[in-house]
Formats: structure tokens, C-alpha cells, sequence
């Protein structure tokens, strides 16, 4: 998780940020990658409340 640099997390309701932002932030705590929350209005899964999308940056070296 610490490899992560852009976090994007959709929600059906965005009330569940106060829910889903201290868990983020749980996982994150060394990275703080640049994110973003927002509503949608369904995916594709039935039944999904939330869905995650990162993007990570791995040294080779």
C-alpha cells in the first residue's frame, strides 16, 4: 500500500464518506496518495456499494 500514489473511491451513497474516510486513511497512513471520493449511481456488480481503483508506483531498482 505504500507503493499506491492515486486512490479513487466511488460510492452509490456518498453518505457512507464518514464511514469510508477514516478507513482509507487507516490504510493509507504512510502513503497519502493524491485521491478522490465520489457518488455514483450504480456498478455494474449487483448489489456493490463501493468501489476502489488505485494506482501504485513500484521502483525497479
Amino acid at each position: 500500500m505504500d507503493d499506491v500514489v492515486k486512490a479513487q473511491i466511488f460510492l452509490t451513497d456518498i453518505n457512507d464518506f464518514a464511514s469510508v474516510s477514516p478507513i482509507r486513511g487507516r490504510y493509507f497512513a504512510k502513503a497519502r496518495p493524491v485521491s478522490t471520493m465520489m457518488q455514483v449511481s450504480a456498478f455494474a456488480r449487483q448489489g456493490a456499494t463501493i468501489e476502489i481503483e488505485v494506482t501504485a508506483v513500484k521502483s525497479l531498482g
